[in-house]
């Protein structure tokens, strides 16, 4: 185009970051790669691992220690309370005092299922969570170098020529319109 026509508007790519800024942006994303950020090598991350097989394995001995206090209530509580209500009827032998300690077992049979059910669940989640850490992470670091193009665009608005007005006004009001717009 030119000064009578004017100019057509463009879109104008720019650069955004220095040449020193480009080299770091390419090598941070030449690093990035699932294998870089393994972390199955670091220590806390493993043991988190092993906790969760712990919590669903339910003769682990992580179950154990928690069962611990269930089992130590009904020896040193539960038991010694149905054993003296009986105690003193002198009916230790008979069939009512078993069918409390059966109930009484029953219960704790029921709160141990109960934990080790939870604990089952818990471990499970956790270790649907620690699989996708190293994932995440790398998709994370991804999504960052993905983030920064290193350029942009602006819009460059056109320039009407000399003969912008006229025409227009031709399209206008005709020939007395255009002449009105010279003068």
């Amino acid at each position: 185009m030119s000064k009578f026509s004017g100019s057509a508007s463009k879109l104008k790519t720019f650069e955004t970051l220095t040449k020193g800024q480009r080299s770091k942006l390419k090598d941070y994303i030449q690093a990035i790669h699932p294998g870089a950020f393994n972390v199955s090598k670091d220590k806390g991350f493993r043991e988190a691992g092993h906790y969760y097989q712990d919590l669903m394995d339910p003769e682990s001995k992580l179950n154990q220690k928690m069962q611990a206090p269930y089992l130590r209530q009904f020896e040193e509580e539960i038991v010694p309370k149905v054993s003296e209500g009986f105690a003193g009827a002198d009916a230790m032998d008979s069939g009512a005092f078993n069918l409390a300690m059966s109930k009484e077992a029953g219960g704790l049979e029921e709160r141990l299922a109960g934990l080790t059910e939870q604990n089952q669940l818990q471990g499970a989640q956790g270790a649907m969570e620690y699989g996708q850490i190293q994932p995440n992470l790398w998709q994370g670091l991804m999504n960052t170098g993905m983030r920064t193009s290193g350029f942009d665009y602006a819009y460059l608005p056109g320039k009407s020529g000399m003969l912008n007005p006229i025409l227009s006004a031709l399209g206008k009001g005709g020939a007395a319109a255009a002449l009105a717009a010279i003068l």
